[in-house]
């Protein structure tokens, strides 16, 4: 990890569980005291997915670590988890609420290598609702807002992988990839954000698709 922090390079470590968590942010934080190097936006894949204790998440503030939870995993196959894992470690699973009011920065991801669709509209609306596949709210207090859900998957994404002056927002110079959506996903109920219609979208500044 020092190498790859001394090198000027960001690092992405994948880790699930607590132990896992504690390794990744002793790593990092060798790394960041014995060089300190400001914009780093290290990141670790699945943290804020469970066991995101409030000690966990002081450390991630102050060394400025990204999380990087995947509420795919929940709205796919919490319920396997919850019969393995157990409801007590699952109390304050996927606590998005919880992580933005400390302070975390927090991005959306698919973690999706085949196992389900990629689809930004689906996980924003189980961000938002905390319905999953299997018909269960899931810790509904970890609600997030509609625009709180929206940046976690364009302008909190952009940034977390550097791209945040081409991608992220609609601005002047950027790479003009839109997607029209058919209806306003402030103005219906949360939970069909994931069924929305696609009416247009744009790659490049040019039409690649119409309904």
């Amino acid at each position: 990890m020092l190498r790859c922090h001394n090198a000027g390079l960001r690092c992405c470590v994948h880790a699930i569980g607590d132990r896992a968590f504690d390794m990744a942010l002793a790593a990092y934080e060798n790394a960041i005291d014995a060089s300190p190097r400001k914009d780093h936006r290290h990141r670790i894949e699945h943290m804020g997915n469970w066991l995101c204790t409030p000690e966990r998440m002081s450390r991630m503030v102050r060394s400025g670590i990204v999380a990087i939870p995947n509420i795919a995993i929940g709205y796919y196959v919490g319920d396997a988890i919850l019969d393995c894992v157990g409801e007590k470690r699952l109390t304050k699973a996927f606590p998005f609420r919880t992580l933005l009011k400390n302070g975390v920065i927090i991005a959306g991801g698919s973690d999706s290598p085949g196992y389900w669709p990629v689809d930004p509209l689906r996980d924003i609306a189980a961000c938002v609702s905390r319905k999953m596949r299997w018909g269960e709210v899931w810790v509904p207090e970890e609600r997030i807002g509609v625009s709180e859900a929206f940046a976690m998957h364009t302008t909190t994404a952009s940034w977390a992988g550097f791209e945040e002056n081409d991608k992220g927002t609609l601005a002047v110079g950027k790479l003009a990839d839109i997607a029209v959506l058919a209806e306003d996903p402030f103005e219906i109920q949360p939970e069909w954000i994931k069924d929305l219609k696609v009416d247009m979208t744009i790659v490049g500044g040019e039409v690649k698709y119409q309904a």
